[in-house]
């Protein structure tokens, strides 16, 4: 089996789209990430809980790796596999990798070097702020 990740140029503006994480609590949060690195995923420097995000969509993507025991993705490989119309979405913000439940070393995605696992979307909720103006204020 012969997994394709697209090899396509991400702009500056893909690079904004940022990795999330899970805490200890099983809340989604911020993480502090190193300038160049592509890694995100291990011992993450957790900043702080996102709050409400809307998921937009999830994806099945697929990491390479060299020591399949070690599930570690890449910011890279994520956002290549990101569709373009989801990817230059202007909502789009945030994706999170749910690493898969368990590694099955004799799925063919693994013996080509893979592991497969979902990536969800998030967008940030909007917030409408209703305005109450009593009538007799208002006068």
């Amino acid at each position: 089996m012969k997994l394709y990740i697209p090899q396509k140029s991400l702009g500056k503006k893909d690079l904004y789209i940022l990795p999330l994480v899970r805490n200890g609590n099983n809340a989604l949060c911020f993480i502090k990430r190193e300038r160049k690195s592509d890694l995100f995923f291990m011992n993450p420097k957790i900043v702080k809980p996102t709050g409400n995000l809307e998921a937009l969509t999830e994806l099945t993507t697929y990491h390479s790796f060299t020591d399949g025991s070690v599930f570690n993705p890449k910011i890279s490989e994520v956002l290549k596999q990101i569709p373009d119309e989801l990817l230059h979405n202007r909502s789009t913000s945030y994706f999170e990798v749910v690493p898969p439940k368990e590694i099955t070393t004799n799925a063919a995605h693994f013996k080509a070097g893979y592991h497969r696992a979902t990536t969800i979307l998030y967008a940030r909720v909007k917030i409408k702020v209703l305005i109450r103006v009593d009538r007799k204020l208002a006068k």
